[in-house]
This record gives structure tokens, C-alpha cells and sequence, in this order.
């Protein structure tokens, strides 16, 4: 049988990526974020977790959001 989405499907979540997914998706923007800067903005802005199995998946979405919220005011 093949796959026929390398993105998972996550109920809830339909941007799912990783922390470590993230990181690196940050790291091309030029503004990266450590992954443990980006557990704290998670924890502060109360971004939704879905575990799946031992992984943990966020919504791209609204990490970039907080993302460009957040490296503005440090910029400002």
C-alpha cells in the first residue's frame, strides 16, 4: 500500500509540523527560533498541542503568526 500524504493527518490541526520542523522552517526566514524559544511562545500564547503517537504537532499557522509577532517586537 503507498502513502498518499507525506503530511500526516491530525484531527484539530490542519498545518500540522513538528517543533523540530519548525526550527527549521524558521531558519530559512532569516529570524530563526530555537526550539526552546519556540516551547516557551507555545506555553505563553496557548497554541494547541496534538500528540500523535511519541510526537507532538503544532499548527504551522499559528506558530507563524506568534513568530512574526514576536521577532517585530524584538526588532522595534
Amino acid at each position: 500500500m503507498a502513502i498518499t500524504s507525506a503530511i500526516p493527518t491530525i484531527a484539530g490541526i490542519p498545518d500540522p509540523v513538528t517543533l523540530d520542523e519548525a526550527v527549521a522552517l524558521f531558519q530559512r526566514t532569516g529570524h530563526p527560533a530555537p526550539k526552546s524559544t519556540l516551547e516557551n511562545w507555545i506555553r505563553q500564547e496557548g497554541i494547541k498541542k496534538v500528540r500523535r503517537g511519541k510526537t507532538n504537532y503544532f499548527s504551522y499557522t499559528a506558530l507563524l503568526k506568534v513568530h512574526a509577532v514576536k521577532i517585530r517586537a524584538r526588532d522595534a
